[in-house]
């Protein structure tokens, strides 16, 4: 069965040596992203790593255009922490002296010299403020020459993919984007919120519309038009450190457990491109392995920084994610909120209008949801409540009252004709009205 469903079997040991040993590496801008957030070591090893099969290096167009689309932010990133430790580290020392002060030490206590404490503390304190300055100035920013870029430049240079060919291109795989995405199709179909705050879905490069939340579909059309194209294109191994479950098969069991690339992927680029062999891994995998498969001597303590930012990222990934259904979910609330106030409303004026009224006698000043009792339950027929539309008087055993659910618009004496003016006698939200009629939504029940 292995031949029909290929993408649900890992490769064994024998393969794994065959596939580091012929395979083009594939990376992710991810992967080159990262460097800018790894110790200095650990990004030596990683490029030691990566220099070690730069005969065997490609990457897609998508991929080169998104590092150099992110490459500042991530910049800017780096310089920002710098500031936010600053900030930690005057909460902390306000709080310390804050706490000692107030315990009164020299008025309390026969040994603890307070003021000796807070005198250490404060020198503490500004030698690592110091110690922080000094590292500030050695951090790249924005501005200055970028010599890990020119190390990538080198890296990667004569190993770019092609740019597509035209907007026409684009546009295709936008298309056919939506219908994978609707279904769930991999990758890049957990990639809808992906947007930056304050940036646009689409940006300009060459003169061709580039969608972000297609990014990692265009990159996987790259890679299988070239391995359709090259005959040496048919063992890769592709290097991402995006953990999405749009890229990685994942089960949980005990926890959730990475398995290898979705089935699905696999399949794809084997029927599409004729690729034999295709397995994924991140950076901190890659490193593990690079002794093994590659005679790489990497140190441990690399890989674990590696692991640390992973980690970091995971945990910042779910945070956003969660932020992002909250945030589309509360939308929604206030979506179906708003609707049903505007459907309210609207059947309130209708019912003004059928009924010939300028006022309403008794509106509702109690918020409800029952709309069998608003916008006025308690004008009384012949009172209040005098002809029909038709001007027919109304009398007693007519229905009492103006209202939305089961309105009586016919005056004979019986409740017939009755008139629903909204769908349902209960809404999710409570309201009330003015004699205008115009409705106030209390609380939205969303």
């Amino acid at each position: 069965m292995k031949e029909l469903f290929p993408g649900y079997y890992r490769p064994n040991e024998r393969e794994l040596v065959e596939l580091w040993k012929e395979c083009f590496f594939v990376l992710d801008a991810n992967v080159l992203l990262n460097l800018y957030r790894y110790p200095k070591k650990a990004c030596e090893d990683l490029l030691k790593v990566l220099h070690s099969v730069s005969n065997r290096l490609w990457i897609p167009y998508q991929v080169a255009l998104e590092y150099q689309e992110n490459r500042l932010y991530v910049i800017a990133e780096q310089i920002k922490k710098f500031d936010e430790v600053r900030s930690i580290l005057g909460e902390s020392e306000k709080t310390l002296r804050v706490g000692i002060e107030r315990l009164q030490l020299s008025k309390r206590h026969p040994v603890i010299k307070a003021d000796t404490l807070l005198e250490k503390v404060t020198n503490a304190f500004k030698e690592f403020k110091t110690e922080l300055e000094h590292l500030e100035k050695q951090q790249p920013n924005v501005f200055d020459v970028d010599k890990l870029r020119d190390e990538i430049d080198s890296l990667v240079k004569g190993k770019v993919g092609q740019a597509p060919s035209n907007q026409e291109e684009l546009n295709r795989i936008y298309e056919e984007g939506e219908v994978r995405y609707k279904h769930s199709q991999p990758p890049g179909f957990l990639d809808e919120g992906k947007n930056k705050p304050g940036t646009d879905d689409s940006y300009v490069c060459g003169g061709l519309c580039f969608k972000r939340r297609f990014g990692d579909l265009i990159l996987w059309y790259q890679i299988i038009e070239e391995a359709q194209k090259r005959a040496d294109f048919k063992k890769l191994i592709f290097v991402t450190d995006d953990d999405k479950e749009d890229w990685w098969w994942v089960v949980e069991s005990k926890g959730k457990r990475t398995i290898g690339p979705r089935p699905e992927l696999v399949e794809e680029i084997r029927t599409k491109a004729g690729v034999a062999s295709f397995y994924m891994y991140n950076s901190e995998s890659l490193m593990e392995l690079a002794t093994t498969y590659l005679g790489v001597k990497v140190e441990k303590e690399s890989i674990e920084r590696v692991r640390d930012l992973t980690q970091f990222e995971k945990a910042t990934q779910a945070a956003r994610m969660k932020w992002s259904v909250l945030a589309a979910l509360r939308r929604r609330r206030e979506e179906a909120a708003d609707t049903e106030l505007t459907n309210v409303q609207s059947a309130v004026v209708a019912l003004m209008v059928d009924n010939r009224l300028i006022r309403l006698p008794n509106p509702v000043s109690v918020a409800t949801n029952d709309m069998s009792a608003f916008p006025d339950a308690t004008s009384a027929v012949t009172v209040d409540k005098i002809s029909d539309p038709s001007g027919t008087a109304y009398a007693v055993g007519d229905k009492n009252g103006f209202i939305l659910y089961q309105h009586d618009i016919t005056a004979d004496g019986i409740q017939t004709g009755l008139v629903n003016y909204v769908a349902t006698r209960y809404t999710k939200g409570t309201y009330t009205v003015d004699a205008s009629g115009t409705v106030t939504q209390v609380t939205t029940g969303f």
